[in-house]
């Protein structure tokens, strides 16, 4: 877990009849294991090691007074609750990417396809910023390819092509709208 939320107030009272220095023990312990998220291990050289203090009677008071041993080593009950939080949101958001991926592969993958693959356009590179366009709007996709595609077509120089999201941005403003020689022709026909 790279943050966790540290309430002053409750840590305080929790810690009123510690003295500073077994307080940063106990916070080297909880540290120890927000960043592993597996439990303080039982020997006496790793607990040292961890809390930065040689004293064993201190680190002894600290594991009695604040953490559960088990056995593979200490836990804390406050904590273990948080990293349970922690990874159910991690394992959700992953499930919820993975979803927005099937969207676009779905949605988006023939769009995607569509576009040039000239080695000097430089923004094909990942379709994630067409996620939540495609997740948000109803595209329609044919519409779309026709539309990059007269874009393409005048504009030759691949240095200055536009980003698959602009396109798609411009479209959505104005999908009845062409470059290039359709868009002269269908002005002189009087059809935007």
């Amino acid at each position: 877990m790279k943050t966790y939320k540290h309430d002053f107030e409750k840590f305080d009272l929790a810690t009123i009849r510690l003295t500073e220095r077994e307080r940063m023990v106990y916070l080297r312990f909880l540290w120890h294991l927000y960043i592993h998220e597996e439990p303080i291990p039982k020997e006496r050289d790793e607990l040292v090691y961890i809390s930065w203090c040689d004293d064993q009677d201190m680190i002894n008071k600290v594991l009695k007074l604040y953490f559960d041993e088990i056995e593979e080593g200490y836990t804390h009950s406050y904590v273990r609750k948080q990293l349970n939080k922690s990874q159910a949101m991690r394992k959700r958001m992953s499930g919820v990417a993975k979803a927005s991926w099937d969207k676009l592969s779905n949605k988006g993958s023939e769009f995607w396809e569509s576009l040039p693959t000239h080695k000097d356009y430089k923004h094909k590179k990942s379709p994630n910023l067409l996620i939540l366009m495609f997740n948000r709007k109803n595209i329609d996709v044919k519409k779309l390819i026709a539309f990059s595609k007269s874009y393409f077509k005048s504009n030759t120089d691949p240095k200055y092509w536009k980003s698959p999201a602009k396109i798609v941005e411009e479209h959505l403003q104005d999908p009845d709208y062409r470059y290039g020689t359709e868009k002269i022709n269908n002005y002189t026909k009087g059809v935007k």
